[in-house]
C-alpha cells in the first residue's frame, strides 16, 4: 500500500540532536509482516505505524529495529506530532498495550504515560556491572533492583560514576537480557550535565537490535517514581515538573520534561514531554 513516510527527531528543536524516529501513516491497517520488514529495512532507534481509528485517534504500533514493543515514548511523541492535525492540540493514540493522550502544551508535545508499577527484582549485579564497564560496586547493591511494567531493569549508579564515560561490553550484556527476559537495562543518577536537571540515564538494549537508545520517553515515569520512592526527589506541591538528560553520550544531549502529579502522597499521573521537529517527509510503498 501507499502510505506517508515522516523522519522526525524528538526532544529537539534541532536536526541531528534529538533521538530519530521514522513514522508510517497509512489509510488502513498494515500487517505485522509489513510493519517489520519496514522497520528492519529503515532501522530507525523507533519505527511507529499509524492507521485511523474512531473520532480523533489513530491505532498504533512500535518496532525497535529486532522487535515490536509495546510502547515506544519518543515513538509515542513522533506518531502523535505526525497525525495532529493543523490546529489541533489533542491526539489520541492506541497501541496493543495503552490508550496513549498527547497534547501540546507550554511550548511542547506532551505524552502522558501508564503509572508506573515496580517490582524488587534478583538481578545478577556484580554480573551487569561488568557488562557495563564497571567495578561490581559500580551499581549501588544498597538500592537493589526494580523491574517496570514493560520489562525494564532500573539500576542506580553509585555516587561516584560518570554515566558518560561507560563503555559496555554488548555482547556480555545481551545474553543476560535474553537469560532474564528483559527489554533493556536503564541506568541512571542524580548527577546531571546541567545544574537545571535532576536527573540522568542511559537506556541499554542490544537484544533488541538497539545497543543504546539516545531518549527513552517510556522510562521516565518509573525513574521519576523510583527516585521518589528513594527519596532522591522531592515531590511537595500537586504538579512537579523536573528535566531529564539522555544522549549525551551518544553525542545528542537530549533534554526530556516530566511532569508528577499527585494527590494526598499518591501519585496520580505521570507526562513525559518535549520538542519534536520534521526532518523529511515523503511518500512509500510499504
Amino acid at each position: 500500500m501507499n502510505a506517508r513516510f515522516l523522519e522526525i527527531e524528538v526532544f529537539t528543536d534541532t536536526p541531528g540532536h534529538g533521538n530519530p524516529a521514522g513514522v508510517v501513516i497509512a489509510d488502513e491497517p498494515v500487517t505485522d509482516a509489513a510493519q517489520r520488514a519496514w522497520s528492519e529495512h529503515v532501522r530507525k532507534p523507533g519505527n511507529g505505524f499509524l492507521w485511523p481509528a474512531a473520532g480523533n485517534s489513530w491505532n498504533a504500533r512500535f518496532h525497535t529495529p529486532g522487535r515490536e514493543v509495546g510502547i515506544s515514548g519518543h515513538t509515542a511523541l513522533a506518531g502523535g506530532h505526525a497525525a495532529m492535525l493543523p490546529g489541533a492540540t489533542k491526539v489520541t493514540l492506541r497501541s496493543r498495550t495503552d490508550t496513549l493522550e498527547l497534547a501540546r502544551e507550554d511550548g511542547a508535545l506532551w505524552l502522558t504515560l501508564p503509572r508506573p508499577k515496580l517490582v524488587p527484582f534478583d538481578a545478577p549485579l556484580a554480573r551487569i556491572a561488568r557488562a557495563l564497564g564497571l567495578e561490581a560496586d559500580g551499581i549501588d547493591h544498597g538500592t537493589g533492583c526494580v523491574r517496570t511494567a514493560d520489562g525494564d531493569l532500573l539500576l542506580l549508579l553509585a555516587p561516584e560514576v560518570d554515566p558518560v564515560t561507560l563503555q559496555p561490553d554488548f555482547g556480555a550484556l545481551k545474553p543476560i537480557g535474553d537469560e532474564l527476559g528483559t527489554r533493556g537495562f536503564c541506568i541512571f543518577t542524580r548527577r546531571t550535565n546541567d545544574e537545571g536537571s535532576h536527573w540522568q540515564s542511559r537506556f541499554f538494549g542490544p537484544h533488541l537490535g538497539l545497543p543504546e537508545d539516545i531518549a527513552t520517553g517510556s522510562t521516565q515515569a518509573s525513574l521519576a517514581r523510583r527516585l521518589w520512592d528513594l527519596g532522591r526527589i522531592g515531590v511537595d506541591r500537586p504538579v512537579m515538573r523536573f528535566v531529564a538528560e539522555q544522549g549525551d553520550a551518544l553525542g545528542r544531549p537530549c533534554r526530556l520534561r516530566v511532569e508528577m502529579t499527585t494527590d494526598d502522597g499518591a501519585l496520580v499521573q505521570v507526562r513525559v514531554g518535549g520538542q519534536v521537529v520534521t526532518v523529511s517527509e515523503r511518500l512509500v510503498e510499504i
